[in-house]
């Protein structure tokens, strides 16, 4: 084979290579582009169920402070009085319930939040790798 075709051969095998590392690139880039964008709106999500979480704890804690000062007067009043108290003891007890289980929530949320990160530094990592082997 002459010496012509042997350039030429690995000048396209070059040319082959470089389109196909660059295709790569571009697939890493678009992996990136949607991990980063689930990530945003999972924080997002997290941010507001955070803000929900201290909502109800405040909610709560006003509740069953001081805030709420059930007096007996009158043998009715009493009997409403000690009522209302097991009712708001019941609901307090049912929100405490819903807001561990919804902090269990947000803490699922940053577990995959940071994940997420995980990924998207490793696509990089490979992504400037394959940037590096184009020159």
């Amino acid at each position: 084979m002459p010496k012509k075709e042997v350039k030429k051969t690995i000048k396209v095998n070059d040319e082959s290579k470089k389109a196909e590392t660059k295709r790569q690139i571009n697939n890493l880039s678009n992996k990136i582009n949607q991990a980063d964008d689930v990530r945003a709106r999972l924080l997002s999500y997290k941010n507001i169920l955070d803000t929900y979480i201290d909502d109800f704890n405040m909610t709560r804690d006003k509740l069953t402070g001081e805030y709420l000062d059930i007096k007996t007067i009158d043998v009715f009043e009493g009997e409403m009085a000690e009522s209302l108290s097991e009712y708001v003891s019941d609901v307090a007890a049912s929100m405490s319930h819903n807001i561990a289980y919804a902090t269990a929530i947000s803490s699922s949320l940053q577990a995959q939040i940071d994940s997420l990160g995980t990924y998207i530094s490793g696509l990089k990592t490979e992504q400037s790798s394959l940037r590096i082997s184009l020159y």
